[in-house]
């Protein structure tokens, strides 16, 4: 299968998925997910072990809301049920074990991507942040 958001590529039995949407974090996106979801069901069918990694600077930043989409009109039921569930599952199911090379940032969604392995290494740049962020003041 050709990917646009994804690539995928099995050398020595290793398949290692590579997120590629530098430009936004790769911010997942419907398509993404689906990539992601396909190639690691495909690849653990191949290989003896999946990497998830990140292009460029970051692992993954979450859940896309750019591209003009307003988030408000996000049918989260959906998407979770859809999409993010079957991503995940394919992920923690899949029929050889899996590592997530956290390159950087993994930000909400991108946090549970990398923790869906069964095992994760984080470079000296990778975090995980999963929540909201509230600065107290010191007084």
């Amino acid at each position: 299968m050709i990917y646009a958001t994804i690539t995928c590529e099995i050398n020595d039995d290793i398949a290692l998925v590579t997120l590629n949407r530098p430009e936004v974090m790769n911010a997942l996106n419907t398509q993404m997910r689906a990539e992601i979801t396909h190639a690691v069901r495909e690849s653990g069918k191949i290989a003896r072990v999946v990497v998830l990694t990140g292009a460029g600077r970051a692992f993954c930043s979450g859940q896309d809301l750019g591209g003009g989409a307003n988030p408000a009109n996000i049918d989260l039921e959906r998407t979770l049920k859809d999409e993010y569930m079957p991503m995940l599952a394919a992920i923690a199911t899949c029929l050889v074990p899996t590592i997530a090379a956290v390159n950087g940032p993994a930000a909400g969604a991108g946090a549970n991507l990398a923790l869906a392995a069964a095992v994760v290494i984080g470079a000296d740049s990778a975090y995980f942040f999963a929540g909201i962020y509230s600065h107290w003041p010191d007084t």
